[in-house]
């Protein structure tokens, strides 16, 4: 690449030419390796235009990077102009200093490239997540809801069959019963906990009302919960990442917090939504461990987050609760005020 020539050269010239094509040669020469030095000595150099002139001759010095000449730099010096040995030293350090610039320029651009190419796999991750927790579902509510369906006609068949007054018998009946109703219940539980069907069909708010009603009935916890400024749904995508993000929050305070009291107030606030989650637990340091499942939540929250573009704020005191804030651009709806 040339940059700072006159136009007449970039339009119309031929190339850059060498004073010295000894040079030229070892200076193009690929893997050429060069001893390091403070300063390398200046050269001249100039552009050839299409008549063959060469005008303009410049003095020339090396832009280096790990002992490889990556690119120069010149300066057209009046006639009679000599440029002192402070000088020359000073510019030939400078093609030292450049070199180094854009070495770091190139690995910056290349780290930029990886994370990105990061967020995009992160991004695939939890979408496979979703998919695979979809499928687990359906597979929960059909293969084995079906075969306690076969079981507990088979039963109905064996009562039929239990001669009168074999008490025992119809006891043991009655506990199979009972156990496939527990388990036809979990099983209803847990795969509405990996893909609520209400989500999909109703929407965020009737999804979270419902899952913080059952976890009442599990728990001595108080749970507040409270959207605000939503007069219609959300896509399906963001919907289920605050789904995510409210089931994350709730399963860290009830497993690490000791709270006696949850809140979560879930705000759309344009251009963002704002999801605000609090405990009056135990509180930690608020720092990420990194091996246990608290902080693997909190991380895969704090990533969620910034695939959306968006912030994660932890704020967390021994004896003092947990403080989670996320705040998620919102994109404009047709028929938004």
């Amino acid at each position: 690449m040339k940059h700072g020539l006159p136009t007449q050269y970039e339009e119309n010239g031929r190339g850059i030419v060498f004073k010295d094509t000894a040079l030229m040669k070892h200076l193009l020469k690929n893997g050429t390796r060069l001893t390091p030095e403070p300063a390398y000595p200046s050269f001249r150099v100039s552009y050839d235009t299409k008549k063959g002139k060469c005008l303009h001759w410049l003095s020339c010095f090396l832009i280096t990077s790990k002992g490889k000449a990556v690119g120069f730099f010149g300066i057209d010096i009046p006639p009679g102009r000599e440029l002192s040995p402070d000088e020359v030293h000073l510019l030939g350090s400078l093609g030292n200093y450049l070199g180094g610039a854009i070495e770091n320029t190139q690995l910056m651009e290349t780290i930029r490239l990886h994370r990105q190419e990061l967020r995009k796999l992160t991004g695939k991750l939890f979408q496979t997540q979703e998919e695979e927790r979809r499928r687990i579902a359906r597979e929960l509510h059909d293969e084995a809801g079906q075969a306690l369906t076969a079981i507990q006609l088979g039963l109905d068949q064996m009562e039929e069959h239990v001669p009168a007054g074999n008490h025992r018998l119809e006891e043991e009946i009655r506990e199979i019963r009972k156990m496939i109703l527990q388990t036809s219940s979990e099983i209803r539980r847990l795969s509405y906990h990996l893909h609520p069907t209400l989500l999909v069909d109703l929407g965020l708010g009737p999804a979270l009302n419902l899952y913080f009603k059952e976890i009442r009935k599990r728990s001595n916890m108080g749970i507040d919960f409270h959207m605000v400024g939503f007069d219609h749904r959300l896509d399906a995508e963001t919907e289920t990442i605050l789904y995510r993000f409210s089931q994350e929050a709730l399963t860290n305070t009830l497993k690490h917090a000791g709270a006696n009291h949850f809140r979560l107030s879930i705000i759309k606030s344009y251009p963002k939504i704002i999801f605000l989650a609090e405990d009056d637990g135990d509180g930690f340091d608020g720092r990420f461990a990194g091996g246990d499942q608290q902080s693997l939540g909190l991380l895969g929250m704090r990533e969620r987050a910034n695939l959306l573009g968006g912030t994660f704020q932890l704020r967390s005191k021994q004896g003092e609760g947990t403080r989670i804030r996320i705040e998620i651009p919102l994109g404009e709806v047709p028929g938004d005020a």
